[in-house]
């Protein structure tokens, strides 16, 4: 006797209530989950294989809160610090870690995310406190964004770097390697800043411009167009780099310093700009 595979439907009942049906269409079987309770909780009947060999939360380190988590570490439904909230037209979720890594424990509450492609599973990057990754903002390797700073957009933080404070990173900015940046800083445009390098004290980084090395930016300096600052230069105290501008060396500028257009001050100069009404760098 002959039976048609087309039409005939294979029911399979397995432990605790899993009922999966295939009915035969093609030369490939469709599965079709009818539900399955696990602790009171409605999962796959896929999920509910890999818990049963132990793969539980194989892949994850961390989960979003949301409002199926009725208590976290004494914290109740509806509590402030655990509700997804919305900012700038996105809805954020908080973090809570699945296990132990890097100085984060199981159960840490972190700051905030609008999906898991903000934050890697990989490694021991993490987002601290109230800090808010959210659009296409990426955050992986062993990068950390701590305190209540935003990276948002098409924003990518990682190798060691670490945002801090209330810094902002935003549009198409990269931060990586051992970079620091801190105390009220923005990063946009295009700006890539790297190695060893610290941007901090209100400082703004944009368009195309690139800070590496040991070179730090503070005290409320701009470094903006195609400008190139790098070795140990330092750029302090409302100084303005522009243009196509290349700092390197030990090269120290302070006291509201210009550079602009296609300036380069190399390791000869040891500090410029000591007297504003003395030098005039503007071009």
């Amino acid at each position: 006797m002959y039976i048609n595979l087309y039409i005939y439907p294979f029911i399979f009942i397995c432990k605790k209530g899993l009922i999966v049906m295939a009915l035969k269409k093609s030369n490939e079987p469709e599965l079709i989950d009818v539900g399955v309770t696990f602790k009171d909780q409605p999962i796959s009947h896929s999920k509910a294989l890999d818990e049963k060999a132990g793969k539980k939360n194989m892949c994850k380190k961390y989960t979003l809160l949301d409002d199926k988590f009725t208590t976290v570490r004494n914290m109740t439904l509806g509590d402030p610090s655990i509700t997804p909230i919305k900012f700038e037209c996105h809805k954020l979720f908080r973090i809570m870690a699945l296990e132990d890594f890097g100085d984060v424990k199981k159960g840490d509450i972190g700051g905030y995310v609008e999906s898991e492609d903000n934050l890697s599973h990989m490694d021991d990057c993490w987002i601290y406190d109230n800090s808010k990754v959210f659009g296409n903002g990426k955050v992986f390797d062993k990068a950390t964004i701590h305190n209540a700073a935003i990276v948002r957009d098409d924003v990518i933080i990682y190798d060691k770097a670490s945002i801090n404070d209330y810094v902002m990173v935003y549009d198409n900015a990269r931060i990586h390697g051992f970079a620091r940046i801190y105390d009220d800083a923005q990063i946009y445009g295009n700006a890539n800043i790297f190695d060893h390098s610290r941007i901090y004290n209100n400082s703004k980084i944009s368009g195309n411009a690139i800070v590496h090395e040991y070179a730090s930016i503070h005290d409320n300096s701009i470094v903006s167009g195609h400008a190139d600052i790098f070795g140990l230069a330092k750029i302090q105290d409302n100084s303005s780099i522009l243009g196509n501008t290349i700092v390197c060396g030990e090269n120290v500028l302070r006291f509201n310093t210009e550079l602009t257009g296609n300036s380069y001050i190399s390791s000869s100069f040891k500090e410029l700009g000591i007297d504003p009404s003395q030098y005039n760098f503007k071009e």
